[in-house]
């Protein structure tokens, strides 16, 4: 069930003087997971449109499904007290009329498709490892400092 979007926590970045756009919707899962739903998109010709909506994922590392001491220890080391991982929904050429409807049929593919996975009591644990197994890359590196 999508929730109404929260005040926005993303600090503008530190080059421009735009906010950044808060949540569209918002949800958390059953196991802890948070997730946020941005809206990127854009117009890029004429009625045509690119529609991008962002799914920010979030685990809170203060999970109690999180029991492996040492893989929490490895993860706060690494992540802090949050991961936040992204998916992204995309597709072009988007009539300007069509815009609205599709951006609810993805969400609404997305829940249906992938939500009853990501609320598995077994996920936060496997996204965990699966994120520690990543070698970070010199963005993410730029971004922890």
């Amino acid at each position: 069930m999508l929730l109404p979007p929260a005040s926005s926590q993303h600090p503008p970045a530190a080059t421009t003087a735009t906010v950044a756009t808060p949540p569209f919707a918002e949800e958390r899962l059953t196991n802890g997971l948070y997730l946020r739903f941005f809206d990127e998109s854009n117009r890029y010709f004429g009625d045509y449109h690119r529609l991008r909506i962002v799914v920010e994922i979030e685990l809170t590392l203060s999970n109690e499904l999180l029991t492996d001491p040492e893989l929490l220890a490895a993860a706060k080391k690494r992540f802090g007290v949050r991961l936040t991982t992204n998916k992204v929904l995309e597709r072009m050429g988007v009539p300007g009329s069509r815009v609205d409807a599709l951006r609810a049929e993805l969400v609404a593919s997305y829940q249906t498709e992938v939500q009853s996975y990501l609320s598995r009591p077994e996920v936060p644990l496997r996204l965990l490892r699966a994120e520690l197994a990543n070698k970070p890359s010199a963005s993410t590196i730029l971004r922890m400092r």
